[in-house]
């Protein structure tokens, strides 16, 4: 072996040893933070309103459910393979995957809108609180987004990129949450849950961008959504 690929190698080495640390660095730090963030948000937010939050977080578990369709475990396992063999092919599986989520996923949000009443009295217990179903709506469109984006950039292996937004989500948002809640009280809190979300989605974006964004055929997106739902569920 020649110098000059034994000197690859070990800058190889460095720069995969180089993001290990910062991936585990950030998950260190990931835990305490979570944990502050729960003790403050069961100090200063009212047992009736914390609520919000994981309901919040159900609603948009569900939404992305149904308008993932099991695409984002698909692209995951094939999108590798496919960066290393055909990178035109990896970019329009994330191209056709959030083309196919746009339509479901906003009917998603229509039916919340169209049925805030019903799940305000069914979660919240007060029917007159439909208003906080819509506002959570903003929310549920960023996490969903924020969710995909994510399963994109680890099919392309960018796992430093997504360990350091992850980590400013997390120190944005229960500060989002909380400022929010104390300057405009529920209305807040639920708009709040979106920013983490909002940031993450930007960042993530710009980085996959033509992952995301481009020309994809109907017909490919039709087989996209074939080979999926083994995953789906």
């Amino acid at each position: 072996m020649s110098d000059a690929n034994k000197e690859e190698l070990r800058h190889r080495g460095r720069r995969a040893a180089g993001h290990a640390v910062i991936v585990m660095a950030s998950r260190v730090l990931g835990m305490p933070l979570a944990i502050v963030s729960i003790l403050l948000y069961t100090r200063i937010i009212k047992p009736s309103e914390l609520a919000l939050i994981p309901i919040t977080q159900m609603l948009t578990q569900l939404c992305y459910t149904i308008s993932n369709m099991g695409m984002g475990l698909y692209v995951q396992r094939r999108m590798p393979e496919a960066n290393e063999t055909d990178p035109h092919a990896a970019m329009l599986m994330g191209r056709a995957m959030m083309a196919v989520m746009v339509v479901p996923l906003i009917l998603c949000c229509l039916a919340m809108a169209a049925t805030s009443e019903l799940l305000a009295g069914t979660f919240l217990k007060d029917r007159q609180a439909g208003n906080l179903v819509i506002l959570m709506i903003p929310a549920v469109l960023a996490i969903c987004w924020q969710t995909a984006v994510t399963q994109v950039m680890r099919s392309t292996f960018l796992f430093v990129k997504l360990s350091v937004y992850s980590l400013l989500a997390q120190i944005l948002q229960p500060a989002a949450v909380i400022g929010l809640y104390l300057y405009w009280g529920t209305t807040g809190l639920v708009l709040g849950l979106a920013s983490g979300a909002v940031l993450f989605g930007l960042l993530a974006t710009w980085n996959v961008r033509r992952y995301l964004f481009g020309k994809v055929s109907v017909k490919y997106m039709w087989q996209l959504v074939k080979q999926s739902c083994p995953f789906y569920g």
